[in-house]
């Protein structure tokens, strides 16, 4: 959906995602920033621009919250460090 701004309102939070009808998932260390994802925005890089830094992978979002995996825990999993 192109370059959006939203500032972080959570780190280490603790979720649960809609997975259409009643299906849902619970995660866990993952950050919250305000509104502004839209559809096909999943795996997108959240970055703080200022410092030029890499914080988050967004995996799901709303018309509230966008929510993304905290970065340092993608690293780890992906074999980044």
């Amino acid at each position: 959906s192109g370059v959006n701004s939203f500032q972080c309102q959570y780190i280490n939070a603790l979720v649960r995602v809609g997975l259409g009808g009643t299906k849902s998932a619970i995660f866990n260390d993952v950050d919250i920033f305000g509104p502004g994802a839209e559809g096909g925005d999943s795996g997108s890089l959240i970055m703080n621009i200022k410092k030029g830094l890499v914080i988050s992978l967004l995996f799901a979002g709303s018309d509230m919250n966008t929510i993304g995996c905290a970065w340092r825990n993608v690293k780890a999993i992906g074999g980044l460090d």
